[in-house]
């Protein structure tokens, strides 16, 4: 009985080795490359929403970065970068959740 417990736990760890890093580890889904259409922020929030030329990305044309760390800030002034200079964006996602997605990075062309 004992040899039987021990092949099954070495056969469920050996295949674990296979299928749950996949599952584990998130590719981001990216967009295609856009303009910015508009950039919306609220005096009493640390979320930026985003307006983009297309709705292809999840069905949704409008996205959100939270500027309360570094990173989120560093975010906005690419965003607004590309906006004023009418740069195109490629913007990049963990999952689709529609309207308002959080955005987890952002190319400038």
């Amino acid at each position: 009985m004992a040899r039987y417990l021990r092949c099954a736990i070495v056969s469920v760890l050996f295949c674990s080795m296979f299928v749950w890093p996949n599952i584990a580890r998130a590719d981001p889904i990216t967009g295609d490359w856009v303009n910015v259409s508009s950039l919306r922020s609220f005096a009493n929030a640390n979320v930026i929403f985003v307006v983009v030329t297309s709705a292809a990305l999840c069905g949704t044309d409008t996205f959100q970065i939270d500027i309360s760390s570094a990173s989120g800030k560093a975010a906005y002034a690419s965003l607004l970068a590309a906006l004023l200079s009418a740069r195109q964006v490629r913007v990049e996602l963990l999952a689709c959740a529609g309207w308002g997605t959080p955005l987890s990075s952002i190319y400038l062309k």
